[in-house]
């Protein structure tokens, strides 16, 4: 397999069908797990690769996959991996804790550019007394649960020696799939993995993952019986679909929000703490779940409400009069009298409607002038990440099942805050956090972390999302769950 993410087979006759195939979006990002980061490279690299740990997709709890155990010490500052010995590679190898020590030592590398490289940091990664122990300067309570993602998933030696983004000849794989075939722009194809310790006969021999970047054509690909599964569908089709399909539509809650990200660095508009409290009180949640559909909720939160021992604080969503009393003031501060601003959202079909939503409710209860930019994903987010922008649509689907998930995301000098925002109580209080060894106190903390991050109108929360799929009613062994996971050997046709 020739430079999987880069080159396209030469021959140009099309295979055989997969015993499944799945429409799986747009184009990959990347097939390394180092520095894939979208939702689809996701669903794939969880049927090659498996992890260290695991969650159950029912409860939620955290479970050993590769790792046979792990436990903490020094206040979750040491943790300690022990590597089932029945772990192998496609290819019949053993898969070994230098498997595993040198995959997190290239994450930590600055020159993989992996985006979850600061989940390890500083940490001192070796192999002691037959286990992996991972050493961290401060306490990292959440480790285990990280390493249910596939940043953290062991991979083989030729892939660690290559350059980063490209995918060598005779990869091997540990998980209950192998990826044998990829064509550019069209598919990926996935056989079984005979040496997988949940190996069997039964599960689907092959599987396609197409690449379609229109969730139209994905539709009606299922509909001309050449699709099996859709994991996400079309907004505007639900409704009909849900009455004609009912067997096949799965419609659950997911660890996921849609909210907008605010530029207010001290340069920007948005700086003004009364302008973003007027663009979020002016927002009707509730007509723009209704209008968008797909059981999604309103939320004026960040964290979802599916945490069982987790309470956001109390915020207000709509208030037109109180938004139009801070537009006062903000207009009286900025000395602005008609302010404009500038939307920024990647194109589809639900995100055009949710930014031109949001542009007539600012337009008709502010009088505000809103210009809406549209871009393609690649252009998106490289323009989100270096901050050119003023409002931003933004969602996010949790890596871990725990709110620190979503309120990292605002740390000062984080990754993934697009936004400039920096607070220091909101910086100490994630930290004190992070060392606290109380569950109960520690979700406590996080949740007084939430309130700065909403009293301060950081972020406008709009909705908490759904996973909404598609899947031919002839197949069993799938059970739809709020993490998104789908265990792909299990799955059967009837």
């Amino acid at each position: 397999m020739k430079a999987l993410a880069l080159l396209p087979l030469l021959c140009c006759c099309s295979p055989q069908p997969a015993e499944l195939t799945v429409a799986n979006g747009a184009e990959l990002d990347s097939f390394d797990p180092q520095l894939a980061t979208s939702a689809g490279s996701t669903r794939l690299l969880s049927a090659v690769y498996d992890c260290m740990t695991a969650i159950d997709p029912l409860s939620g709890e955290l479970l050993t996959e590769l790792a046979s155990s792990f436990e903490s010490s020094d206040s979750n500052r040491q943790w300690r991996f022990v590597l089932r010995s029945d772990a192998r590679w496609s290819d019949g190898s053993a898969l070994t804790l230098t498997d595993v020590r040198d995959s997190w030592r290239r994450l930590q590398r600055p020159s993989t550019a992996a985006p979850y490289s600061d989940w390890l940091n500083d940490a001192k990664i070796e192999i002691v007394a037959g286990a992996l122990q991972v050493n961290f300067s401060t306490p990292q309570p959440l480790f285990a649960t990280y390493c249910t993602y596939h940043a953290l998933a062991p991979i083989p030696a030729i892939l660690r020696q290559a350059t980063p983004g490209v995918i060598p000849d005779n990869m091997i794989y540990s998980g209950p799939y192998k990826i044998v075939e990829h064509r550019i722009r069209d598919f990926t194809r996935l056989a079984i993995n005979t040496e997988h310790a949940d190996f069997s006969t039964e599960s689907f021999a092959t599987i396609d993952f197409l690449s379609v970047d229109s969730q139209w054509t994905s539709l009606n690909l299922y509909l001309d019986s050449q699709v099996d599964f859709i994991p996400e569908v079309p907004q505007l089709a639900l409704d009909k679909l849900q009455q004609q399909y009912p067997d096949a539509i799965n419609i659950t809650p997911s660890f996921a929000s849609y909210f907008v990200r605010l530029q207010q660095d001290d340069q920007q508009l948005l700086h003004n703490k009364n302008l973003r409290k007027a663009l979020s009180l002016a927002i009707d949640r509730e007509q723009l779940v209704e209008l968008i559909g797909g059981s999604r909720r309103p939320s004026a939160t960040l964290v979802p409400d599916l945490l069982p021992n987790y309470v956001s604080p109390k915020a207000t969503s709509t208030d037109y009069e109180a938004a139009r009393a801070a537009l006062a003031v903000a207009v009286r501060d900025l000395g602005e009298q008609h302010i404009a601003i500038d939307y920024l959202y990647p194109s589809s079909e639900m995100n055009r409607t949710i930014a031109e939503f949001l542009q007539q409710q600012w337009q008709s209860v502010l009088g505000i002038k809103v210009s809406l930019n549209q871009l393609e994903a690649k252009s998106f987010f490289p323009l989100q990440k270096s901050q050119e922008y003023q409002t931003s649509h933004s969602t996010w689907i949790g890596d871990y099942f725990d709110p620190f998930t979503f309120l990292e995301l605002f740390q000062s000098g984080h990754r993934n805050n697009r936004s400039s925002f920096s607070n220091i109580e909101y910086d100490s209080l994630l930290a004190q956090a992070q060392r606290c060894a109380d569950a109960a106190q520690r979700l406590e903390i996080l949740a007084r972390a939430e309130k700065i991050l909403l009293d301060e109108y950081a972020i406008i929360p709009l909705c908490f999302d759904s996973n909404i799929q598609l899947l031919r009613p002839s197949i069993s062994g799938h059970t739809a769950n709020k993490f998104g996971i789908i265990q792909w050997q299990h799955l059967r046709r009837q």
